[in-house]
């Protein structure tokens, strides 16, 4: 459970995000005509695909500052969002599976893996839309776990109370500055537990208040009519899933895989003769290029990441490959093993020392007066 008051944290948290917004100090060795490629994939991470206002992450292995969010950053275990007076955020943990914060919230991630996701709610909003418990969805399984066919366990902890998903469905979990905490069940059944009421069932269509300041006491109650941030997810499921049933990127490109259904809003699928189908996005400029639009982080678990600034580009940049068809960049869906998220798709070359982090192409640490100079191109469908 929890381990910060909430009054701390939210009178703390922008004061020493703002204190220690300097870039981070990345450093590592490269040794002469090093060729650094991701070579083991990943298979659960989530991304942000929306931010709206002042949104702020902290990942534990960079230290205990705050940095401001962007689209597409990848997330996993131990990292924790937090959104402003005006912020909002949604996080895909896969194609359908949606977690999304309201205003003045915090969400951690303690557990995040193809057969667990447990998170840490302190304070505030936040909605899970579960379209999936299937722990097979990515084709990507621990082989020696015996209960392989069991479906995700899918946890929520409050200050207070920890509440499990057992279907899917459409939840909804506030948690007050005093602990009080209000599950709310539209679709689906959960469990709401702690020592001192035991297990509490929350049916489709109820919801059970907790007392912070007196964990004894639960109410279980009707729904009550949607407010404007219920109305607010809706309309961004609207959004999302009204092309759903008729995606064309879902015949080449798992649902289950995060960001599949931006493809079909933002490009086109062609048929080619050397690669099958591909996929290329429009009204890009002339000239256009992958991996330009965004920028390079180092994280110790993973190497180096690419973040990309475009709405689709998550795919693309880390499942399958680029290639040059029709005087144009594509991207072609092709995999060796499964649908393992790697954090680019890209060889690293040459020689030098990186002592600076990449950014907006400035400082861009792959050239260093120095130590001579560093580089990296796109990998193709047949590059190893």
């Amino acid at each position: 459970m929890l381990f910060a008051t909430a009054s701390e944290l939210l009178g703390n948290l922008f004061a020493k995000r703002r204190r220690t917004r300097a870039a981070l100090a990345l450093g590592f060795l490269v040794s002469i005509f090093t060729l650094a490629v991701a070579q083991d994939q990943i298979g659960r991470i989530a991304r942000i695909s929306l931010i709206e206002g002042e949104v702020s992450y902290q990942r534990v292995a960079d230290g205990q500052s705050w940095y401001d969010a962007s689209l597409n950053l990848p997330l996993n275990e131990r990292d924790q969002l937090y959104s402003g007076p005006n912020g909002r955020a949604e996080i895909q943990l896969s194609g359908r599976n949606l977690v999304r914060l309201d205003r003045n919230s915090n969400l951690r991630f303690s557990q995040f893996n193809t057969g667990t996701i447990q998170f840490a709610l302190p304070v505030g909003t936040a909605t899970f839309r579960v379209d999936s418990l299937d722990r097979r969805q990515f084709n990507v399984v621990n082989v020696n776990d015996l209960g392989k066919d069991d479906p995700v366990y899918f946890e929520v902890d409050t200050p207070i109370v920890a509440v499990t998903f057992l279907k899917e469905g459409n939840y909804r979990v506030n948690v007050r500055e005093d602990g009080t905490t209000e599950v709310i069940v539209r679709r689906g059944q959960a469990e709401v537990y702690n020592k001192e009421i035991g297990t509490v069932v929350v049916k489709q269509g109820r919801r059970v208040v907790v007392d912070g300041n007196d964990a004894n006491f639960f109410q279980i109650a009707r729904l009550e009519d949607k407010d404007s941030w219920d109305r607010w997810n809706d309309r961004r499921d609207d959004d999302l899933f009204s092309r759903a049933e008729n995606s064309r990127s879902a015949r080449y490109v798992p649902v289950a895989v995060p960001g599949v259904y931006d493809l079909d809003t933002y490009g086109d699928w062609y048929e080619s003769p050397d690669y099958g189908w591909v996929w290329s996005p429009r009204s890009v400029a002339v000239g256009w290029a992958p991996y330009r639009a965004g920028y390079w982080r180092h994280y110790s678990g993973w190497g180096w990441t690419w973040v990309s600034y475009e709405p689709w580009g998550w795919v693309p940049y880390h499942y399958g490959r680029w290639a040059w068809y029709r005087s144009r960049w594509c991207w072609v869906p092709t995999v060796s093993v499964g649908w393992g998220w790697a954090p680019h798709q890209v060889a690293f070359f040459g020689w030098g020392s990186y002592n600076r982090g990449y950014r907006d192409g400035y400082y861009d640490g792959y050239r260093d007066g120095r130590f001579g100079w560093y580089g990296w191109c796109p990998l193709g469908p047949r590059d190893r």
